[in-house]
């Protein structure tokens, strides 16, 4: 690998951000996964991806995004796109997939 390596932080320790942890360590990211709610990190066991403590605005500011990162949000929390380090990103894309829990107006 030529370079520093790509990073993924997964906002969420539900399955789906296990499921997507797994594909990404087979492309050689490194990543982490952050979820405050103790139910989800408890049962955290992805081997190799670090589970960050704490909330996920913080956990988005010590990751220090860059061009070689990502930072994926999975999870149902309608206010997830208001956290202040998101605000204050100079580079961002959105995009979420409806589900039943979350309200399309």
């Amino acid at each position: 690998m030529h370079g520093p390596r790509w990073r993924l932080l997964l906002i969420g320790a539900g399955q789906i951000s296990r499921y997507l942890a797994q594909m990404a360590q087979a492309l050689d990211y490194q990543v982490q996964a952050c979820d405050p709610r103790e139910e989800y990190s408890a049962v955290w066991d992805v081997a190799g991806a670090e589970l960050v403590p704490g909330m996920p605005d913080d956990a988005v500011i010590t990751f220090l995004p860059d061009i070689r990162s990502a930072v994926i949000a999975l999870t149902h929390d309608p206010s997830s796109m208001t956290w202040p380090c998101w605000k204050r990103s100079s580079r961002r894309h959105s995009t979420s997939a409806p589900s039943a829990r979350t309200p399309t107006t």
